[in-house]
């Protein structure tokens, strides 16, 4: 999964290419999001790390607000 801040160090192709995986970047793709995506991401991670847990992440993580693909991942 790839951020929008983390977007601006790196582009989803390269991702993809190194984790031989496709990159999941937006809560709106029709296409996961028809079979309820972030669901699917969280049931099948073992373990999600937030590299780095900005204090934005954290307060929202706290509060239950998932505006993003990220904080929906984290709140499934």
């Amino acid at each position: 999964m790839l951020t929008a801040a983390g977007a601006q160090f790196t582009t989803p192709m390269t991702l993809s290419v190194l984790a031989g995986e496709p990159v999941h970047d937006t809560l709106w793709d029709r296409n996961s999001e028809a079979e309820i995506g972030h669901i699917q991401l969280s049931r099948n991670a073992d373990l999600v790390v937030v590299a780095p847990a900005t204090a934005d992440m954290m307060a929202r993580m706290a509060q239950g607000q998932a505006n993003d693909l990220a904080s929906t991942l984290l709140l499934a």
